[in-house]
């Protein structure tokens, strides 16, 4: 289904790539110009040079991390009742309308879905690295797949090491049950395994972004890539609609302020709005993010009539007749009567995929409840709480991040619906894996006296 989607929404759109989708598409053949987005010249590398369209490269490319991502959290054999069935068919219904909303997404030449495929497999290769026995070669897919995460989306480092050691501290309650002695000395064990693990791939990802660095000739812009999503974040606006929203002037207020220090940067924002109105100022952010259905759907609509040349020529220190050149050689041609088809069919396509999103959140919510209450009855009512918290975890972390420091947009809103489900998934799959193992152990022989 994922294949025939995302391909699907390929050949009948042919986005083309713009603003920063145009800069990933630029640096896949010009890695001089580097100064964002971490690997994702590298892979789409190939596609440019064997003369592939964009669109096609980034189906492809989603595709497979999509289908690595899906495997991840399959469920694994155990115990079968009713509830269970019940809370395996809303897994699955949550499944199938995740890779409906994300098919927009597909084509284009972005991150989002890479940087949050590649995380969920990671996440899962650190559950099977620290199984009993530890295995070396999951340690080392583990921290290659969460770098390869936090290189595309460096947002997401931070969530790592929370969830990630949130993850392993509950995988050794589930293993190992019955030493309430010792459960705390495990638990900590754990997590500390599990936030060394993301610690490396971290590591791992910030000496790739030096060394790609280190032969770009826009390296000096880099900082300002961070600057301008914290001007942009610390934008009240009109308070409701606009706050946190993209401005191309508070943009290039933080692209040229990239040479101040970040932390005193941050500050300076925060003083600027009032510390007296931060609250209103995250509350509407977080209002926001939360609120959104269709996370893509927009994003095939601007593929037609959304241009930054100028900015995206000035955040990389380049003449705009670079861009523009770039711009002409992605661009598809498509008669008038065309691109009015088109235009119909992306409207569309954004309200039905803001209709589905509507249905996922829905069903998200309801899988986290039955899921709780499955483990509750499987186990007890706190490891059920237990899970439900860890498995929100990664969507507290976003909101706060995005609440407290950055921009919100649409498409960022996307993991903060699909991670709870996905950790609750790698719980219960962690929890039918260790029902499985007792089952077929046996019961204890019992001691003679």
């Amino acid at each position: 289904m994922t294949v025939a989607v995302f391909f699907l929404t390929a050949a009948v759109f042919r986005p083309e790539p713009v603003s920063d989708f145009l800069y990933y598409w630029m640096v896949a053949g010009a890695p001089d110009l580097y100064h964002k987005g971490g690997v994702v010249g590298w892979l789409f590398a190939p596609v440019k040079a064997a003369d592939i369209a964009p669109y096609w490269g980034a189906a492809a490319l989603n595709t497979f991390v999509a289908i690595l991502a899906i495997f991840a959290v399959l469920p694994a054999g155990g115990k079968r009742n009713s509830s269970i069935g019940l809370v395996s068919w809303i897994g699955a219904a949550v499944t199938v309308l995740a890779i409906l909303v994300a098919a927009p997404a597909s084509a284009l030449v972005a991150t989002d879905l890479m940087a949050c495929g590649t995380f969920i497999v990671g996440m899962r290769l650190l559950l099977r690295a620290g199984g009993l026995p530890p295995r070396r070669l999951a340690v080392l897919a583990a921290v290659m797949a969460l770098g390869l995460s936090a290189s595309l989306r460096p947002i997401y480092a931070p969530v790592m090491i929370v969830c990630g050691a949130a993850l392993m501290a509950i995988q050794c309650d589930i293993r190992v049950p019955d030493l309430p002695a010792d459960r705390w000395t495990g638990r900590l064990r754990a997590a500390g395994f599990g936030a060394l693990l993301v610690c490396c791939a971290l590591l791992a990802s910030n000496l790739l972004e030096r060394g790609l660095l280190s032969h770009s000739r826009t390296n000096e812009y880099a900082p300002g890539v961070v600057r301008a999503v914290v001007s942009i974040g610390h934008d009240i606006g009109d308070g409701k609609d606009t706050c946190g929203q993209w401005s191309e002037s508070r943009a290039r207020f933080g692209l040229e302020r990239r040479s101040e220090p970040l932390i005193p940067y941050i500050l300076e924002r925060q003083r600027e709005v009032g510390w007296l109105h931060l609250p209103a100022l995250y509350a509407c952010k977080v209002s926001r993010l939360i609120s959104f259905r269709d996370w893509f759907g927009s994003w095939l609509q601007g593929s037609r009539n959304y241009s930054q040349d100028r900015i995206l020529a000035d955040s990389m220190g380049v003449d705009v007749s670079l861009v523009d050149e770039a711009a002409r050689q992605s661009h598809v041609f498509r008669s008038d009567a065309a691109q009015q088809a088109y235009t119909e069919r992306a409207r569309l396509v954004s309200r039905v995929s803001a209709w589905i999103g509507g249905i996922l959140q829905g069903l998200v919510l309801l899988y986290l409840l039955a899921s709780t209450v499955a483990l509750a009855r499987e186990r007890s009512i706190a490891f059920g709480l237990y899970a439900l918290g860890v498995s929100l975890l990664p969507a507290v972390a976003l909101i706060v991040l995005h609440g407290v420091f950055f921009e919100v947009q649409a498409r960022y809103a996307f993991p903060i619906w699909v991670l709870p489900p996905v950790f609750m998934a790698l719980i219960r799959r962690v929890s039918n894996s260790a029902s499985s193992a007792a089952a077929a152990a046996g019961p204890a022989a019992p001691d003679v006296v």
